[in-house]
């Protein structure tokens, strides 16, 4: 993470993002520490709206409490819904939460979905 630093990452967020490391929502963080996306667009990611290829993401639904009931939701306009360009750091985070979440389900016999 020292390349990090220098990168444009405040210290304060440098120091949070390595402290939480270990953190099974670590990628969590980064996404919301480095890109900042909305909440519920983050709480509403699915691996489909990620492509590490082109190391991009899909903002194309939020989770949203409605009625008292968590729903995701898409955007009201098409113009809501962009693509957002990750930077390396978040591109090193997802595939290693992605293996963790692959070791989660494992561990409670939960078929891996993606």
């Amino acid at each position: 993470m020292a390349a990090v630093a220098g990168a444009g990452v405040e210290p304060a967020t440098f120091r949070l993002l390595r402290a939480s490391g270990e953190d099974r929502l670590h990628a969590l963080y980064v996404l919301a520490l480095v890109l900042g996306v909305r909440r519920g667009e983050l709480l509403g990611l699915r691996w489909d709206a990620i492509d590490l290829d082109r190391e991009a993401l899909t903002a194309e639904r939020a989770l949203q409490r409605v009625g008292g009931e968590l729903w995701l939701v898409r955007p009201t306009t098409q113009a809501s819904v962009r693509t957002v360009l990750l930077p390396p750091l978040v591109v090193k985070a997802l595939p290693e939460h992605r293996e963790r979440q692959a070791q989660e389900r494992a561990a409670a016999g939960v078929g891996c979905r993606g």
